[in-house]
């Protein structure tokens, strides 16, 4: 995860990236791990903000012990509320949820 921080600040010719999206949390690494690489490239000032995508309340509550959470990406959408608990979860919290759009169509029921 360092490496491709660091590529990407290359890549972009930046010193800082203003928010990170952790956008997939790795089952074959452990949370606090992959949050604590976080952490410390922000401590470094390569990142200024870290997010997450796809979480569950369990894992966002994880996260916020190790990091301050920005933000959260999940999919939410008129047609898939599955993560409507993450939904509260971050109002209780006072986060920004940012709902992503997109559906899967195979959820979708035709008329």
């Amino acid at each position: 995860m360092r490496d491709q921080v660091e590529q990407g600040l290359r890549r972009l010719r930046v010193e800082r990236l203003q928010l990170l999206q952790l956008h997939r949390i790795d089952p074959a690494v452990p949370l606090a791990d992959q949050l604590g690489t976080l952490r410390e490239l922000r401590i470094e000032g390569k990142i200024s903000h870290i997010g997450l995508s796809e979480v569950a309340v369990a894992e966002l509550e994880a996260a916020r012990q190790i990091i301050d959470v920005a933000s959260v990406q999940n999919r939410y959408n008129l047609l898939d509320r599955e993560h409507e608990t993450v939904l509260d979860a971050c109002a209780a919290a006072s986060l920004r949820l940012s709902g992503d759009q997109w559906r899967r169509l195979d959820r979708i029921q035709p008329r």
